[in-house]
């Protein structure tokens, strides 16, 4: 593959600069075709830093090579064939190569040798990010070994060497399979001589020997560090360690979900006796919804800015990435508060994805709040979950993001949360009534400034047990957004009393109760019905058409002696969702 570099400004990183194989094309190579084309290489100053502290390191090996590749650096920059430009903070590699290209991109075509996975991905999801706004190049290339060869014939292109998984929606590969019914769970365990902690180095597949930094969280499984190359490590406990754990993770490291706020598997990890011990994954920013979202003065106190716009935008973001995993048949299981992270309205993160159930690989854990009724009490990782199961927990989590964290099965006067689950004794009214077992606080006030179709969503979900997939979810906040945009709703993050735009007062045709609603509803109505209804006539107007419907499905079914081209498969095609 030719690969002329004439016209980019070239960056180097440290995965690449301590290649052990790469030391005459650093020392020979490249400083020739610097001379030749007149140009220099780009050494970021944290990759300097990164290369004196592995110098300093307890690896000889690593040490030596360190050393060499810092001496040829010296009579670059001496010869006046590299640059090291000034950089405002101390942000790990990955974060600078990020935002350095992000704006370098629009002046400038670019190229970044590197041979570490991880940056390789993420810097190819930020070229296919940045297409739109700018028509400059970013070629992300790695070395292969060829001592006799020129620049061009060392070097190989990231991009025709990834799975297709690895690139954002829209390209893309096929969705997993989607398995089903029930299984015998499995744990054979994974003997391991001794579990890293901060301060040692492990072994990844395709990165190589990293060190564990610091820890960043722990949790029941193990514990989470800071790694040196950017990205973050879980190490499991000793019991937590299993062959299925390690197969899974092989299959998902096999089949990369590249995603913007994913932070999928991308490596296995190994202690220095080469037993498995855990995986490296992107490291997430922010905090976790339950610690910045799931409290009204926690999210004055982290996001004191914020409308009611940001918040919606914030579960549309989070929606986005959930819609994307269920299309790619892939069911998280485990939604909970713990497993989001969030740092802005735009940025947010979905993290512990090694629970997500992935073909034949079930999720094995759950949170009871999220978990569906018929579910409810069964043991985990007996049986695969479906997108029905995980569309009950996908309503539980947009009602907590737009309620501060409140179950929507909370109530004056109620019982546990297994039990309101299992009745469906959802406490919130569709009509404009007041609500009595509506739990203290703001909560009626919210509800009652949602737009009656997000209402009338949740109703049917929570209470009718209708459920709604990401997707439709997806589509629904959206359109809470633009009423919020366009001042059809209450735009304060706690609203008080009922906003009314453009509402006027009407006469319901049906129970001759007068009401108020905003021009919006009654032009919806007016397109459904020639009658003029109020929210609860509405309801029952609604179910009576669903009575209907699934009495004809009845007759489908009933007429299915005539196959799929007779009655029963016009009936099903015309009637059926």
């Amino acid at each position: 593959m030719a690969i002329q570099l004439k016209d980019y400004e070239v960056y180097a990183d440290t995965s690449s600069l301590l290649d052990k194989k790469a030391d005459v094309f650093w020392g020979r190579i490249v400083p020739r075709y610097l001379i030749e084309k007149g140009m220099r290489i780009i050494i970021p100053r944290c990759v300097i830093k990164d290369l004196k502290r592995t110098r300093k390191g307890m690896n000889p090996s690593l040490s030596e090579t360190a050393e060499k590749i810092l001496v040829t650096l010296e009579y670059l920059w001496n010869n006046g064939l590299a640059d090291v430009p000034e950089e405002k903070g101390d942000e790990p590699i990955i974060q600078y190569f990020e935002q350095e290209f992000s704006q370098m991109i629009k002046i400038r075509d670019i190229c970044l040798i590197t041979e570490d996975e991880t940056l390789a991905r993420k810097i190819i999801v930020l070229k296919k990010s940045l297409a739109s706004v700018s028509s400059k190049d970013l070629k992300v290339l790695y070395f292969k070994h060829n001592p006799m060869g020129d620049i061009e014939s060392n070097l190989q292109d990231w991009e025709s060497r990834l799975n297709p998984r690895a690139l954002p929606v829209k390209y893309a590969a096929k969705p997993f399979t989607l398995y089903g019914g029930s299984i015998t769970p499995k744990h054979t365990p994974n003997p391991v001589s001794s579990i890293p902690v901060a301060g040692h180095d492990v072994i990844t597949r395709n990165n190589g020997r990293i060190r564990l930094l610091k820890k960043i969280a722990g949790g029941g499984e193990g514990i989470v560090y800071s790694a040196g190359n950017g990205s973050v490590c879980k190490i499991y406990k000793k019991e937590e360690l299993s062959e299925e754990k390690q197969k899974k993770l092989e299959f998902m490291q096999a089949n990369p979900i590249n995603y913007p706020g994913i932070c999928w598997p991308l490596d296995l990890v190994y202690n220095s006796k080469g037993e498995f011990v855990g995986y490296s994954m992107e490291r997430a920013q922010g905090r976790t919804i339950d610690s910045c979202l799931f409290g009204i003065q926690d999210v004055f106190k982290y996001f004191g800015r914020w409308k009611r716009e940001n918040l919606v935008n914030c579960s549309v973001q989070i929606l986005k990435r959930i819609a994307f995993l269920n299309e790619m048949n892939i069911i998280l299981g485990d939604i909970n508060p713990f497993n989001i992270m969030v740092k802005s309205e735009n940025e947010v993160y979905l993290i512990d994805t090694d629970s997500y159930q992935v073909e034949q690989y079930p999720c094995l854990v759950g949170t009871d709040d999220f978990t569906a009724p018929e579910i409810q009490g069964k043991t985990f990782g007996t049986f695969f979950r479906t997108l029905d199961h995980e569309n009950f927990a996908i309503a539980t989590l947009v009602f907590k993001l737009l309620f501060y964290g409140k179950s929507p099965y909370a109530k004056i006067g109620g019982g546990t949360t297994y039990e309101n689950i299992q009745q469906m004794d959802f406490p919130y009214p569709l009509d404009q009534t007041k609500g009595p077992k509506v739990p203290l606080g703001p909560f009626l006030d919210i509800w009652m400034n949602l737009p009656f179709r997000i209402r009338d969503a949740f109703y049917d979900v929570l209470k009718n047990n209708k459920r709604k997939s990401s997707s439709e979810w997806l589509e629904l906040i959206k359109c809470y957004r633009d009423h919020l945009r366009n001042g059809l709703a209450s735009n304060e993050l706690v609203p008080t009393g009922l906003y009314r735009p453009n509402r006027r007062t009407v006469m319901c045709s049906s129970c001759g109760r007068q009401f108020m609603e905003g021009e919006g509803y009654l032009v919806q109505m007016s397109n459904s019905t020639p009658q003029t209804l109020c929210p609860s006539c509405g309801q029952t107007l609604k179910k009576n058409s669903n009575l209907q419907s699934q009495s004809f499905q009845g007759l489908a079914k009933k007429s299915r002696p005539f196959g799929n081209k007779g009655a029963g498969g016009l009936l099903n095609q015309f009637f059926q969702p």
